[in-house]
């Protein structure tokens, strides 16, 4: 597969996510990341958001609700997921760093 298509199968698929009603989908790029998700009118983050690096890897990705992380999120380094945090409308519930350890590890030699 060429970089290209790669790379455009990528941004389909972080596009997928549809917005809750009442929002728009808004990228936001900076000097070492790029973050998707959607924004209401008044720039409050609902839904998935999805943050890379300048790579496209996966830094982060997990969901918002009225500007809150709530549920669970995935954390990645170099692409390597690294924990599973919990969140309840802000509020961190448990942090599964070792079980994304092993998981992440499933697999390898």
């Amino acid at each position: 597969m060429t970089k290209a298509l790669a790379t455009l199968l990528c941004l389909l698929s972080v596009n997928a996510a549809a917005c809750p009603k009442g929002t728009k989908r808004h990228i936001q790029h900076d000097a070492a990341t790029s973050t998707t998700g959607c924004l209401d009118r008044q720039g409050v983050v609902h839904g998935h958001v999805f943050v890379r690096d300048l790579k496209g890897r996966l830094i982060s990705d997990g969901w918002f609700r009225g500007g809150k992380m709530d549920g669970q999120w995935a954390l990645y380094i170099d692409g390597r997921l690294v924990a599973r945090p919990l969140y309840d409308h802000g509020k961190l519930i448990s942090d599964d760093s070792a079980s994304a350890e092993e998981e992440a590890n499933q697999g390898e030699p």
